[in-house]
Order: C-alpha cells, then structure tokens, then sequence
C-alpha cells in the first residue's frame, strides 16, 4: 500500500522525536498509515527497543499541561478535555507529580519476558527468600549466672520448655519423611502448641509469621477438610432422618441445623459418595407382553358387551 520511501521516511521522522507524541497522535498529524501500522512499523524496524515506554506512555509535556491547569483552578475533567488526556491520566499525573516532581512523571523501563527469558516469578521470589529458621538450631543453653528473681527464671524455663515442645513437634513431622516443614505442617505444629503457650509464642518458635499461620488455620478447618464427627453426622441424618431415602439436599440441611451452621455441599456429597450412601429410588417396572400361564381364565374385554358380536 505504501512505498519503501514513504514507509522509511515516516520512521525516521518517528524516531527522530521520541517521547514528544503518541503513536495515533503521530499518525494524524503525518496523515499515514493508521496507528496500528505504524506500531507494526515501528516493532519491524531494528531501531525499535521495548524497554522504551515512549511508544505506551503518554508524553511528559501534556502532564505537566494538565497539572498546570489543575493548580489555577480547573478541575480533572476539564484539564483532560484540553489536554487530550483522561480525567484518571490527570488525577494520576497530579498524584505522581505531588510526590516525586517531574521526574515521577517519566516512564519506567519496560518489563516484558522476552523470548528464552520466561523465569517463574513466583519460584524467584520464593528462592530468593531467606529460609524460615528452624527452631532449636542452636540447643538452648543456660546464662552462665542465673538470675536470682524468680520470674526471670519462670521465663527461662518457660523459654526451654518452648523449645523443647516445638523441637519434638517438628521431629514427629520430620520423621515422617519429608526433608523440610511446609507451612501447613508448621501451621499444625503451632496450633498443637498454642494451648500451652499461646500462638504468638508458637509461631515465633517455629518461624512461622502470625498471618500464615491464621491462614493455614483457617485452611485447614475450610469444609474441604471436615473436622472430625461429620461423617457420622451425615450418615445418621442419611439413616435416621432420611430413612435411607432422601438425597444429599435433605441430609445438608438436617446437619446445618444440628451445627446451627451451613454445611458446604461438596462435603456432604463426598462424604456420601465415600460411605456409599444412596437414596432408594424405586423405579418403574419394565414393560412385558407375557400374557401369562396357559390354562388360566383371560381377563375379561369389557369392550364386548355382546359376545356375538364382532367389534
């Protein structure tokens, strides 16, 4: 459609300002080709580099435009409608400016994988974790002189007593076979711990932060993992209630009003698929033409009022 001169052209008077305009502002203003040739241009051309933003980003000079005019007085839509920007461009141009000046206002070099370089972001930030300690790395010792005021040394035994409790909880898991504590294993070591020394006490010991350790609590309780006695609830209200005939709608709701709680479907389900818990349906027999034995007396035809008679 276009010659190589026209196409070259373009491109070097694109190139030759950068950042002063948007692509489809650009193309406008030239009069060729629609914008979304010129972006397919400018990613041929080998001059073209993604990590520049002037190609994404609004230009500077419109910004600061419409931050001027938002500081004499006019308002986020009316500055947008003179600037050519959008009222939230504007808000955000003004919030940027407000904290880091002009220079807030640049764009910031661009992120994209490029190809061979696709990394799993979430395995990165993981490694790049420091491990979570484990407790009791360092055997806890004695001070070399004991305090003479009994709290101080309630606390000490206490901190030994911790220790110990914490150190034979993830024994019990690492014997197991698994080479390290995930945070399921380490949520449950802290909450067999709690009673006796509270979760702030239990997290800090196994290295585990309060808010995963909540998290993984309230996992571990979700209804995809019953506590113990729904099963059994869920067969008697099957059983007793249902008489063995009524479906898993009927045994959701006896059990939810037993708890005084709704009872997640899916578990009730499977709990009645695990235990083999089916409603007796009767079904309709199948239809047979066998007349019957010979020798026995026909039904009567109440059609043949006259048995002369030939219908």
């Amino acid at each position: 459609m276009y010659d190589k001169r026209a196409k070259q052209d373009a491109l070097d008077l694109w190139f030759s300002m950068p950042g002063e305009m948007s692509v489809d502002d650009f193309a406008a203003e030239l009069g060729y080709p629609s914008g979304s040739t010129l972006r397919n241009w400018i990613k041929a051309d080998p001059r073209h580099d993604p990590d520049k933003c002037q190609y994404r980003s609004k230009p500077v000079l419109p910004k600061l435009e419409a931050i001027r005019r938002v500081a004499e007085g006019a308002t986020a839509a009316q500055a947008a409608r003179e600037t050519g920007l959008t009222p939230q461009q504007v808000r955000y141009s003004v919030g940027r400016y407000a904290r880091g000046g002009t220079a807030a206002l640049l764009p910031a070099p661009a992120r994209k994988r490029r190809k061979g370089e696709a990394v799993d972001e979430g395995k990165t930030r993981r490694a790049s974790r420091p491990a979570r300690p484990m407790p009791c790395e360092q055997p806890p010792g004695l001070p070399e002189e004991l305090p003479d005021d009994p709290a101080a040394l309630k606390a000490i035994i206490a901190d030994l007593e911790l220790s110990n409790a914490a150190l034979r909880e993830v024994l019990a898991v690492l014997k197991a076979g698994a080479p390290a504590l995930t945070n399921a294993e380490a949520a449950g070591c802290a909450s067999r711990l709690e009673g006796a020394f509270g979760a702030a006490a239990a997290c800090a010991a196994l290295g585990l932060a309060r808010s995963t350790y909540y998290y993984q609590l309230d996992a571990l309780t979700s209804p995809s993992a019953p506590p113990d006695g729904t099963a059994g609830e869920v067969e008697r209200a099957f059983r007793v209630d249902g008489n063995s005939s009524r479906g898993y709608r009927f045994v959701r709701e006896v059990v939810s009003r037993r708890r005084g709680r709704p009872v997640s479907e899916k578990v009730v389900r499977r709990i009645m698929a695990e235990e083999g818990l089916r409603a007796r349906a009767p079904r309709a027999a199948r239809y047979s033409s066998y007349a019957g034995e010979e020798g026995r007396a026909a039904a009567p035809n109440l059609l043949l009022v006259d048995a002369g008679r030939d219908l």
